[in-house]
């Protein structure tokens, strides 16, 4: 879902192993595109090579604007270049039943409640030590900071939420590995006022369930992995 270089990490081979599917349709003459990809950073030397091979694809839809205006401004010419939704929201399935009864015992009501799902550079509750791109073993300095600046704006804004609108929160894992990091980094450090106010999905829950919770929210909002902005 994510192509960069340089915003993560360095990793050489393994930034260019998610590029052999293309090559492989290159050589044997296959149409190829993205759909609902985020493209961020291409440090040296890899600007010229992926603009190279992704300005020979036949689309590329991005789920998020900011990556379109990257992509454009650094002069990628596939055949279309426009925003594609993220493939989440092609999920149609759901548990009515399970996802109601979750509102209820949570006192949130429909088209009353904010939900809000954070994303932090932290490791993965399964991981084996090694970690990976979106999950560090070890997060760096600049990661860390990014997570601070992330979750304090999103702590201002569920505040403002709440003081403004008299409305509830809902804090929702996008990942297992979230449901600790929004107690910790967002619920615990809210104002006594505010937190009266917010809910805290202590366990994790299958898609279904969260459409069918989703589906009744008044709006959503995510923090996203472009420096800490918000979506």
């Amino acid at each position: 879902m994510v192509y960069n270089y340089g915003l993560f990490g360095y990793d050489w081979p393994a930034t260019m192993a998610t590029l052999t599917p293309y090559y492989y349709c290159l050589d044997r003459g296959i149409p190829f595109g993205l759909y609902g990809q985020s493209f961020d950073k291409f440090a040296h030397p890899a600007m010229p090579v992926f603009k190279n091979l992704l300005s020979r694809a036949a689309f590329i839809y991005c789920r998020d604007d900011e990556s379109r205006k990257f992509l454009l401004a650094n002069t990628f010419k596939p055949g279309v270049l426009e925003f594609g939704p993220d493939g989440c929201f092609g999920i149609d399935v759901r548990d009515e039943e399970r996802g109601v009864a979750y509102l209820k015992k949570a006192g949130l009501e429909e088209k009353k409640f904010l939900v809000v799902v954070i994303r932090t550079n932290t490791r993965h509750v399964y991981d084996s030590g090694k970690g990976s791109l979106m999950n560090p073993a070890q997060a760096t300095p600049a990661q860390q900071e990014q997570d601070r600046e992330r979750l304090g704006k999103t702590r201002e804004l569920i505040t403002t939420w709440v003081r403004k609108t008299g409305l509830k929160v809902l804090l929702a894992p996008e990942v297992s590995k979230e449901v600790a990091q929004a107690k910790t980094g967002v619920y615990d450090l809210l104002p006594a006022d505010v937190q009266r106010s917010v809910v805290w999905r202590d366990t994790y829950w299958n898609a279904d369930e969260a459409m069918s919770v989703y589906a009744r929210a008044h709006s959503m909002c995510t923090s996203s992995s472009k420096s800490g902005q918000m979506g």
